[in-house]
């Protein structure tokens, strides 16, 4: 049923998952929604991520010991991070706050806040895509993080016994189980680690895409133009300066991933937010590849059997927003997947760039606007926008009705920094 007319209206800035998503519950709250974006809906860090929805990836990315890792990552072309060299000086405040994160009691409240987050997530997707008509893009399958060398797998287990403590159950995996989960991997990997309770999008891009047209049909709008400036305005609206015109809104929602912090600057909110860009290469051939979701330790990327085929996803690139997309670091993920499927079948492939808005501290920014209630912020959520957009849609929606939050949100504050 689409909004009435006389409703409050709520426009979001964002056509991504968190935007699309919060958008369906704010409209289910009886507001009329507006969406706000130059690309259109799921175009941006949404079209290209890994499909991951396990409840289970809570663990920060910065760990007690990383800095450690860090050198001999950046030395090596095929490792799971690049830094542009021209681009460093910038990121050093950024760094030094992310490394500072890395102590064992932030951890722990991470890891807490992100469980709390996306506990129910697969069930919540399951719910979605029985709505909106598009139960073949959400997939149940178990995430298998996979190690070749016996003393990267003991290591991992002390890390992941972080969740076991807070009562996630995992499965160990030596080589015949390895084998009996993933038989077209390469024999070099003899250990796994098995997350249940877990699944993909078989699409991303499409499932954003299905959700939009749900949000469409049900009276919303879109509008196709970037955000160039944010302010209140008169008669206390707030005023939105779109490139070719100004619109008021009575509430918004900045859920404009890694572009957020500079609209959160404008209202005087200084949120140290960076562009992490993770690369994807798909393959459209599914002959000889993955069964499950996994996860290739050492480099740090997935491989997911979607339905376009194959796709290899992740690394971490900080460059910017302006730098142009680096081939060689796609060409190195279709060469590392190919090595850990070596019997999948050759096709042709596609390789895509995206700007994950990540956080120093791994979580992020679910609040009102310190300096005006009618402004709500959500977004920085890095790796896990996928997995944390159905709880962080019900919370935005709770936030807007004057409801207590379903969950405690205190570990995502806008002035935690």
């Amino acid at each position: 049923m689409s909004p009435k007319s006389g409703n409050p209206e709520f426009t979001v800035i964002g056509s991504g998952i968190i935007g699309i998503s919060s958008a369906l519950a704010l409209q289910k709250e009886g507001f009329r929604v507006t969406v706000v974006d130059r690309e259109k809906p799921g175009q941006s860090c949404s079209f290209g991520n890994a499909g991951a929805i396990s409840p289970s990836s809570a663990l920060p990315n910065s760990l007690p010991g990383m800095m450690f890792k860090v050198p001999g990552w950046l030395f090596r072309e095929d490792g799971p991070l690049f830094i542009q060299w021209q681009y460093f000086p910038k990121l050093i405040p950024w760094l030094i706050r992310f490394l500072n994160s890395a102590n064992w009691d932030k951890v722990d409240e991470t890891t807490s806040s992100l469980l709390a987050l996306h506990a129910s997530c697969f069930r919540l997707y399951q719910d979605l895509v029985k709505e909106i008509g598009a139960e073949d893009l959400i997939v149940e399958s178990p995430v298998i993080h996979l190690y070749k060398k016996e003393e990267d797998f003991k290591g991992a287990l002390s890390i992941w016994k972080i969740l076991k403590d807070k009562g996630i159950e995992f499965e160990e995996l030596d080589e015949p189980l390895v084998r009996e989960k993933e038989p077209n991997l390469s024999s070099d990997y003899q250990f796994g680690v098995l997350f249940r309770n877990s699944g993909f999008s078989s699409n991303p891009f499409r499932l954003v895409e299905k959700m939009s047209e749900r949000f469409l049909s049900d009276g919303g709008e879109f509008i196709h133009e970037s955000v160039q400036n944010i302010k209140p305005g008169e008669q206390e609206n707030i005023t939105l300066k779109l490139e070719n015109r100004e619109i008021q809104s009575e509430r918004v929602l900045v859920a404009a991933g890694a572009w957020s912090h500079q609209l959160a600057s404008q209202l005087g909110v200084k949120i140290p937010l960076e562009t992490e860009r993770g690369y994807h290469v798909t393959l459209n051939s599914k002959e000889g590849g993955p069964q499950n979701i996994v996860m290739e330790a050492a480099h740090k990327f997935m491989a997911t059997p979607m339905e376009m085929g194959v796709r290899f996803a992740g690394t971490a690139e900080f460059a910017g927003l302006k730098t142009p997309a680096n081939q060689t670091r796609a060409e190195i993920l279709l060469k590392l997947g190919k090595k850990m499927y070596p019997q999948l079948e050759d096709g042709e492939s596609s390789d895509w760039m995206g700007h994950r808005p990540s956080l120093p501290d791994s979580r992020p920014v679910i609040d009102f606007c310190p300096n005006n209630k009618k402004i709500i912020f959500a977004f920085g959520h890095g790796h896990r926008g996928l997995i944390g957009a159905p709880m962080t849609a019900q919370l935005v929606a709770e936030l807007a009705s004057g409801r207590q939050p379903s969950i405690d949100i205190s570990a995502f504050n806008s002035t935690r920094f």
